[in-house]
């Protein structure tokens, strides 16, 4: 449980490593020992707790509920990405993260369903790049191109183009 508290509390606050050992009584290399095999513990849940919906039952259902709560026809999920303030990567291509407001971060892309639970995930871009790039080069915009997905749609803000398959504010 202490590890589990410590690396969260890393993950929500701007200290270091060697902080959260003083925190909690570890050693920096502990401190950085235990956020790593946690890291990796959350990580390796993610199937179980972020599922994009792929069969045609949790398709409809899907589908269903956004028409239930607005009328809305056809639409998979809503997507929109966000910035997650990081430590600097360091190296020299450091400063590509580092956002408008001097900090760094990564730029998120989030899918989420009705209920706000994320179904779809991808946190592996600069700052730097724009929302409508990170989509554009991932495999979930080549299915949705192909249509894998039937007429689905996806809930976009405005700085997605308008597709057949992205939906932003009119």
């Amino acid at each position: 449980m202490d590890q589990l508290l410590s690396t969260l509390r890393f993950y929500a606050t701007d200290c270091n490593k060697l902080t959260i050992g003083n925190y909690a009584g570890f050693s920096k290399l502990t401190a950085q020992r235990i956020v790593h095999r946690v890291s990796c513990a959350i990580a390796s849940l993610r199937p179980q707790f972020l599922c994009f919906p792929e069969t045609i039952e949790k398709f409809n259902m899907a589908q269903r509920k956004f028409y239930e709560i607005a009328s809305f026809p056809r639409v998979k999920g809503a997507m929109d990405c966000t910035h997650v303030r990081i430590q600097s990567p360091g190296g020299d291509n450091s400063e590509l993260y580092r956002n408008r407001k001097g900090c760094f971060s990564v730029n998120i892309q989030a899918i989420c369903n009705t209920n706000l639970e994320l179904t779809d995930i991808v946190a592996r871009w600069s700052d730097l790049t724009h929302d409508s790039t990170v989509f554009n080069n991932l495999n979930r915009r080549a299915c949705f191109k192909r249509r894998v997905y039937g007429d689905a749609v996806v809930l976009v803000d405005g700085c997605y183009a308008c597709k057949l398959y992205l939906m932003p504010p009119l």
